[in-house]
């Protein structure tokens, strides 16, 4: 990298998302094909199980700053 407020850029995972997505439209764009519409299936994984609740809660918001969508259920 020869800019250092685009180096700055590429350290977030938003930035590199919006990135992805810029690629992959171009990619679309240029050989004129369709985008494929989601499955409307949904495949669920459990993290863990705990005996106590501040470790449930610990690894929610873990998953949560890494990116993804977690909850506690009983």
């Amino acid at each position: 990298m020869t800019n250092q407020d685009e180096a700055a850029l590429l350290k977030t995972k938003t930035y590199r998302k919006i990135c992805g997505e810029s690629i992959a439209k171009s990619i679309l764009a240029h050989y004129k094909l369709q985008k494929e519409l989601p499955s409307s299936t949904l495949y669920k994984v459990q993290m863990g199980a705990f005996s106590e609740k501040k470790n449930a809660e610990a690894l929610v918001n873990k998953l949560a700053k890494d990116g993804y969508q977690a909850f506690i259920t009983t």
